[in-house]
């Protein structure tokens, strides 16, 4: 009794929502899933567009016949550049995006993923829909489905922290921060170095640097701490930029 979803469908993207500079590469997670089994899924595609034409989009399918990872071209006219999807530093891209990847497919059970790292070029700048399909030999054909969105804008970043740590109970006059597509301005942007660090005060050298006095607590916890500056409605960031050692 009850209700049954079956046949195949898209289950996720990860990640689902946000943003990506042209020119960095952005890793994402594709999900499907396939009641009568990852083995029947013939085909999985996922496409980068504000609408589903394929034409000036990053259309990717993967083909199991063959375990091919297949770019469509920019016409969209049914041509293609492809990859092994068992390969290893697979790189190949159309004018809208390149694709990385090693070892794409690994499916599970019912659910088969597909991991990639996508580089979106400047001309694909704007908010786009995340498209997903699956195709089964029993479980036919989901269709595209909308599943996601993703801007491709100049995100603003830091790209490196020097000295990267410090120990407990020092203060450190000078930590270098980095960013990139960042508008740094002296007096209004403010750091944060994460709990039991205290900042002393930002010096704005550029757009892009910027110098920070810091002091670390005498009972600070060990370990990384996520590193971010912020200006305005910007705030720029690096995961586990700066990390605090034991006293010496």
């Amino acid at each position: 009794g009850g209700f049954k979803v079956i046949g195949a469908y898209p289950a996720s993207v990860a990640p689902g929502s946000g943003a990506s500079s042209p020119g960095l590469p952005q890793n994402f997670v594709f999900t499907y899933a396939d009641s009568s089994g990852a083995a029947d899924l013939t085909q999985v595609r996922f496409l980068f567009n504000t609408t589903t034409a394929i034409g000036k989009a990053c259309d990717v399918t993967w083909v199991k016949s063959d375990n091919s990872i297949r770019l469509s071209d920019d016409a969209g006219d049914g041509a293609y550049t492809f990859g092994l999807a068992s390969g290893n530093n697979y790189q190949f891209g159309n004018s809208q995006c390149t694709l990385a990847f090693n070892n794409a497919i690994s499916p599970s059970g019912n659910n088969l993923t597909l991991t990639m790292s996508i580089t979106f070029a400047t001309p694909f700048i704007g908010l786009k829909n995340v498209y997903m399909e699956a195709k089964g030999t029993v479980g036919g054909d989901s269709g595209l489905q909308l599943m996601g969105e993703w801007g491709v804008r100049y995100v603003p970043v830091i790209t490196n922290v020097a000295p990267v740590a410090g120990h407990q109970g020092q203060t450190l006059a000078n930590v270098a921060v980095t960013g990139q597509y960042t508008h740094f301005l002296q007096g209004s942007t403010t750091a944060n170095f994460g709990a039991g660090i205290t900042v002393n005060g930002v010096t704005v050298t550029s757009t892009t640097s910027a110098s920070v006095s810091i002091t670390i607590a005498g009972n600070a916890a060990f370990g990384p701490r996520d590193v971010s500056l912020a200006t305005g409605s910007e705030t720029a960031s690096i995961s586990g930029g700066f990390n605090i050692t034991g006293a010496y």
